[in-house]
């Protein structure tokens, strides 16, 4: 997959959603800029990759934080568009550490302004991505056939990639952190909504956690936990 480009277009994408996401703006705001990003997918990168990182960070101010969330929407449109034969190892390797960084982040997140504002539909997005890799990652690893040596070396050094208690502490923590369960036990027995729950970003993603995991166990045929 070839890349492109930053054209104007892609610039003011990324600086609007930057503004947005990390300037607390709005969800509202946040999903309009974010609903962008597919329309830009497919009018420029139908058959291409987005831009590396490096080549927008001056559009969010280098922001780190701002990063990680762009490339996993990079990677993102990278599994979804390519043939799953052609994904590479450093593909998956880089798109775990990428989701690793958000997550760990997430988790051990103390300074509420050093957050970034997701809507449910991108906080969907990330849960769901994240198993599916896993998924594509543990085919990729069980066909062996036809892959060089030095290629099958490094699967079997990479075990920490992808292992399968880790995507699901992470899932777990997600769950556990954003107090899903409480805020769910207060809406059926209040009838409300604990307040600012739907732009917490341990809320959202711990809250499309609870169904990933449960895809996840289906996935391993673990049906006992899936009904957890």
């Amino acid at each position: 997959m070839p890349s492109v480009c930053v054209c104007a277009a892609l610039q003011n994408f990324v600086a609007d959603l930057y503004e947005s996401s990390r300037r607390r703006h709005g969800a509202d705001e946040v999903q309009r800029h974010y609903e962008a990003f597919k329309q830009h997918s497919d009018k420029y990168f139908s058959q291409a990759k987005w831009p590396s990182a490096n080549l927008i960070a001056e559009e969010c101010a280098d922001d780190e934080l701002f990063l990680t969330f762009y490339n996993e929407m990079a990677s993102r449109h990278l599994f979804t568009k390519q043939k799953r034969g052609v994904i590479s190892l450093d593909d998956y390797i880089d798109s775990w550490h990428n989701y690793r960084e958000i997550f760990d982040h997430v988790l051990s997140q103390r300074n509420e302004t050093d957050t970034i504002t997701l809507t449910p539909q991108w906080a969907y997005d990330i849960v769901q991505e994240f198993v599916y890799q896993f998924q594509g990652f543990c085919q990729y690893r069980a066909q062996a056939a036809g892959r060089k040596d030095d290629e099958l070396e490094e699967l079997r050094q990479q075990t920490d990639v992808w292992a399968l208690p880790t995507v699901v502490q992470y899932l777990r923590s997600l769950i556990s952190r954003g107090q899903v369960r409480d805020v769910l036990k207060n809406r059926r027995e209040h009838g409300s909504v604990a307040t600012g729950d739907e732009s917490n970003v341990r809320f959202l993603l711990g809250y499309f956690s609870i169904t990933e995991l449960s895809r996840l166990f289906c996935l391993i045929g673990n049906y006992e936990d899936a009904l957890e």
